[in-house]
C-alpha cells in the first residue's frame, strides 16, 4: 500500500536561536499542480476474477510452462534484478550515517640514533565520530535511499509484468500464424482438388484453357503466402527463445496449434484500487517521495553541521605494556556556511524543480495507464463486432462459392467468378484467424494493464536465482 509524502521535514526545534534567525522558514514540499481525479470506474467492465498471473485466464499449459521459464531465465530480467540488489547496498550506505563510526589503528616505530629517544615506540587507539542529525539531513537522505529502493522493487515487478505479457503475445502470435499455416494447407488441398476438376473439363472440352492457368496462379500464391507464414513461425519460435533465456533455433516449439476462445471479460474494478495495483504507478509514486526526501537534503545543507569526535590512544616503548595508559579526548566541531555564491541555494532550486519533474511524470503515469486500460476495452469490443461481421461474411461466401459452382458446372457461368469468389472466401477466412489473434492480443494488452494481484502472489522465482527476493521492504 502506498502511503503518503513525509511533509515536511521539519528543522529540530533545539537550533540555536542566532542560526534560527538567519534560516528563516522549515523545509516545505514546493507546490504542483492538481492531482489528476480519476473516474471511479472505466467505461468497461466484465464479471471474471483475472487470476493473480493472468495468463493462467487461458488455461493454456504450453504458454504457462513458458513464462514459468522467462521468468527465471530471461537475462534481461536478471539483469534487472541486480539493481535491487545495488539499491539495497545504497540503503544500507544511508542507513549507516545514522550510527557513530568507530576506526581502530595500532603502528610501530622504530627509531635509530644515539640519542635518548632511539628505541621502539608502539601506539594504539580507538577513534569514534557522529554527526549530530540536528536538520533531518542523514535522516532524510536514508529516507531518499529506502524511497528508491522501493520504487525499485517496483521497477522489478513491473519488469516481470511486460516480460509475462511479452512472451503471452508473442507466443499467441506464433499460434495465430500456425492457424494461418494450417488453414493455407487446406485451401492448397482444396485449390488442387478444383484444378484437377478444371483440368479433366479441359481435356473434355468444357472449359477453357485459361481457367486452368487461372486456378494454377491462384495454387502459386496460396504456395508464396504459406512460405511467408513459415518465415513468421521461425520468427516467432526465434523471440519466444530469447524471452525464455535459450539459443534461438535450438528450442522446441509445437508444429501445430489453434487459437482457444478467450476467457471471460474481467472485472476491471474500481480505479483507486487499480492504482495499487500498477507497479509502475507505485514506482513513480515512490520516486516522488524520494525527490522530497532529496529537497529536504539540498535544505538542511545550507545549515550548521555539528560533528562529535572522540578518541581514546596509547603509546609505549614496549609492546607488552602498550594499553597500560590511556589518553582520551572528546570534541565537537561546528561547520557554519557562510559564504558560497550561492551554491547551496542553487541546489535547493535544482530540488524543487526536480520534485515537480517527478510529480509531473507521475501525473503522466497515471494518464497513461488509464488509456492503456481504456484502449485495450476498446480495442476488443470493437474486434469482437468485427468478428462477428466476418463470420457473417464467411457464411454468404460460402453460399456464393456453393451456387457459382453448380452454375458453372452448368455452364451458365465463366469461371472467372467462381474464381473471385473462392478467392474472397479463402481470404475471409484468413481475415477472421487474424483478427481473433488480434482479439487475443487486445485482451493480453488489458490484462497486462490492470495487473491484479501480481505482486502479491508472484512465487514463480526461487529466491537463490532472483536476488530481488532475498529481502523485503515495506513503505514507510
Amino acid at each position: 500500500m502506498m502511503k503518503g509524502l513525509k511533509r515536511p521535514y521539519f528543522f529540530r526545534l533545539m537550533a540555536l536561536p542566532l542560526v534560527l534567525a538567519a534560516s528563516g522558514c522549515a523545509h516545505q514540499t514546493p507546490d504542483t499542480g492538481p492531482e489528476t481525479q480519476l473516474p471511479e470506474r472505466f467505461s468497461r467492465s466484465g464479471d471474471a476474477v483475472l487470476p493473480a498471473q493472468f495468463w493462467q485466464a487461458f488455461a493454456d499449459a504450453e504458454l504457462d510452462a513458458l513464462v514459468q521459464q522467462a521468468l527465471q531465465q530471461n537475462h534481461s530480467l536478471r539483469a534487472t534484478a541486480e539493481t535491487l540488489v545495488q539499491a539495497r547496498a545504497v540503503l544500507l550506505q544511508r542507513d549507516a550515517a545514522r550510527w557513530p563510526s568507530v576506526d581502530m589503528n595500532l603502528s610501530a616505530q622504530r627509531i635509530r640514533g644515539d640519542s635518548a629517544n632511539a628505541g621502539d615506540i608502539y601506539s594504539g587507539g580507538l577513534a569514534a565520530s557522529y554527526e549530530l542529525d540536528l536538520w533531518g539531513r542523514v535522516s532524510a537522505a536514508a529516507d531518499a535511499a529506502e524511497f528508491d529502493l522501493l520504487a525499485t522493487e517496483e521497477e522489478l515487478q513491473a519488469a516481470r509484468i511486460s516480460l509475462a505479457a511479452e512472451v503471452t503475445s508473442v507466443w499467441y502470435q506464433l499460434v495465430g500464424q500456425l492457424s494461418l499455416q494450417t488453414l493455407q494447407r487446406q485451401q492448397i488441398d482444396a485449390n488442387e482438388k478444383v484444378l484437377q476438376l478444371i483440368t479433366t473439363r479441359f481435356h473434355q472440352g468444357m472449359s477453357d484453357a485459361a481457367d486452368v492457368l487461372r486456378q494454377k496462379v491462384l495454387l502459386e500464391q496460396n504456395h508464396a503466402a504459406l512460405a511467408d507464414y513459415n518465415a513468421n513461425i521461425a520468427v516467432l519460435q526465434h523471440a519466444l527463445a530469447v524471452l525464455t533465456g535459450t539459443v534461438a533455433g535450438t528450442t522446441q516449439f509445437p508444429e501445430q496449434a489453434s487459437l482457444a476462445e478467450l476467457p471471460p471479460l474481467p472485472d476491471t474494478g474500481l480505479t483507486a484500487d487499480w492504482l495499487q495495483n500498477r507497479p509502475d504507478i507505485r514506482q513513480a509514486f515512490y520516486g516522488l517521495q524520494a525527490a522530497d526526501a532529496r529537497l529536504a537534503v539540498a535544505v538542511a545543507e545550507r545549515y550548521p553541521r555539528i560533528d562529535l569526535t572522540a578518541s581514546v590512544t596509547s603509546a609505549s616503548t614496549s609492546a607488552s605494556s602498550l594499553f597500560d595508559d590511556w589518553f582520551d579526548t572528546l570534541a565537537a566541531n561546528a561547520l557554519l556556511p557562510l559564504f558560497d555564491a550561492g551554491a547551496r541555494k542553487a541546489e535547493v532550486t535544482r530540488n524543487e524543480s526536480l520534485f515537480r519533474q517527478q510529480f509531473e511524470r507521475y501525473q503522466q503515469t497515471v494518464l497513461q495507464a488509464v488509456a492503456e486500460v481504456e484502449d485495450a476495452l476498446t480495442r476488443e469490443s470493437f474486434q469482437q463486432t468485427r468478428i462477428q461481421h466476418l463470420q457473417n461474411k464467411l457464411e454468404l461466401n460460402n453460399q456464393v462459392v456453393q451456387r457459382l459452382a453448380l452454375r458453372y458446372r452448368s455452364g451458365n457461368v465463366d469461371y472467372l467468378d467462381v474464381l473471385q469468389a473462392l478467392v474472397d472466401k479463402q481470404q475471409t477466412e484468413q481475415d477472421l484467424v487474424s483478427a481473433r489473434q488480434q482479439r487475443t492480443g487486445y485482451r493480453i494488452a488489458l490484462a497486462r494493464a490492470l495487473a491484479t494481484g501480481w505482486v502479491e502472489a508472484d512465487s514463480s522465482q526461487d529466491s537463490s536465482q532472483d536476488p530481488s527476493k532475498n529481502q523485503s521492504t515495506s513503505p514507510n
